[in-house]
């Protein structure tokens, strides 16, 4: 009987929505046997069961028997003990995939679950931060980001309160994002990623989707159709200037990774004329940037060392 330890858990802590990797090392973790000739990878049989919490892990990848890697399961209790470290558990299994009559262990203690930290600027706010600062720069200094656009027709209206603000100035309104997941720009398989002093980084990509943004903008005055009209064509040349916007994403460790996504024009501009407020014109048209990564989970975890690296197309059992 081999009975395993463990002596570490890296990370030992992290997010309450889980689905990211840790990294448990220690002793007598049992590993699958050699594949058969002809072997071409594809699910195998678990070897080891790993529990967070008592809420087992779906994904566990056997890498030697001193370590293996393991996708943290959601937080699953009660929300007054999030601030309480959960055990870690290792577990050996048979052939059959049943534990292994004294061949567990836990770590008590082992892992710490929190919340996300929600000051934290995520990709969907830096986006439209970004688009907001490109316009800024290439249309109009008075550019506003808004989360609703309110088109009701009373004096309340959210455009009308912007035009308010911007006096006798043009105005562009971005307003959104509304979501839509894209499956092009989403890797749900795990990749490597090669890092400094020949160590590696397993990560999945983030869930991605298209971001769409209504663009509104305006005038007021007597001048208010002729700069509006001025203020859409411009648009449209931004739009042809502009196919890319870059944002920053988390990536390895504490550091920022800069990436970026196409913009589309999916709405051209109309024009019209305010119905409540007399001699003030607008246009509305919609734009959409591409692939943007909305998971709030960081990418990059579970260090591995370039020893391990044999095998660098690997399966994680259970995929």
């Amino acid at each position: 009987m081999a009975v395993p330890s463990i002596s570490a858990v890296v990370p030992g802590d992290g997010i309450t929505l889980g689905g990211y990797l840790i990294e448990i090392t220690g002793t007598n973790f049992r590993i699958p046997p050699v594949p058969p000739a002809g072997y071409t990878g594809g699910e195998a049989q678990r070897t080891v069961k790993v529990e967070i919490d008592g809420v087992e892990c779906d994904l566990v990848y056997e890498a030697t028997t001193a370590r293996v890697f393991a996708l943290i399961p959601p937080y699953a209790g009660d929300p007054d003990d999030l601030a309480k470290d959960v055990d870690v558990t290792v577990t050996n299994l048979d052939d059959d995939g049943d534990p292994i009559p004294g061949e567990t262990v836990t770590l008590v203690d082992g892992f710490k679950y929190h919340y996300l930290d929600l000051a934290i600027e995520q990709p969907v706010t830096n986006v439209g931060r970004k688009l907001k600062h490109l316009m800024e720069r290439r249309i109009t200094k008075n550019v506003y980001l808004r989360t609703s656009p309110d088109y009701d027709d009373t004096v309340a209206d959210e455009l009308d309160r912007i035009a308010e603000q911007a006096g006798d100035e043009p105005w562009v309104a971005i307003i959104g994002p509304t979501l839509e997941p894209n499956p092009d720009y989403q890797e749900n398989e795990y990749q490597e990623k090669e890092l400094a002093g020949g160590e590696y980084s397993n990560f999945r990509e983030a869930v991605a989707c298209d971001l769409t943004y209504e663009i509104a903008g305006g005038a007021s005055g007597a001048m208010s159709h002729q700069i509006t009209l001025n203020l859409l064509n411009l648009l449209v040349i931004f739009m042809r200037q502009t196919t890319h916007v870059e944002f920053e994403v988390a990536g390895s460790g504490v550091d920022l990774e800069t990436e970026e996504r196409e913009i589309e024009l999916t709405g051209y501009p109309n024009l019209v004329e305010s119905t409540n407020i007399d001699g003030r014109f607008r246009f509305v048209s919609e734009i959409k940037v591409i692939g943007v990564p909305v998971d709030l989970r960081d990418r990059f975890e579970a260090i591995r060392t370039a020893e391990l690296d044999e095998d660098p197309d690997f399966d994680f059992y259970g995929e």
